[in-house]
């Protein structure tokens, strides 16, 4: 499940928005239903900031989520990271060099992966 951080969290913050609440319970009721070994939580960032803000900004992210769904009584095996900007799914910039918005909003997000496996080592 991909998480756009956009619906999630102000630009730049690592608080919950209130109206991140639908997209939140969705996914808490796949992990209810689906979560059984290893649930990975991974944040992820655009480009903009410097390297080091965007890891701290990224785990911080995975951890709310993660914070989230242990506060809805998900309490299951969850393994955080965050990949700052290491990992984009759209160029940050276009071709000629100017910022790409649409390619940066979907960059910010939070992947979360349902392993059923004892390890993701195992898979």
């Amino acid at each position: 499940m991909n998480l756009s951080s956009d619906v999630l969290f102000d630009f730049g913050k690592a608080n919950l928005k209130p109206e991140a609440e639908p997209e939140l319970q969705q996914a808490a009721q796949t992990l209810k239903s689906k979560g059984k070994g290893i649930i990975a939580i991974v944040g992820h960032t655009d480009n903009i900031g410097s390297d080091a803000a965007n890891q701290k900004l990224s785990l911080q992210w995975a951890e709310a989520v993660r914070d989230y769904f242990k506060a809805q009584g998900i309490d299951l095996n969850y393994q955080i990271s965050g990949m700052g900007e290491s990992q984009p799914l759209k160029p940050n910039t276009l071709s000629n060099g100017e910022d790409n918005p649409e390619g940066r909003q979907k960059n910010r997000r939070v992947e979360i992966v349902i392993n059923k496996t004892k390890s993701l080592s195992e898979s």
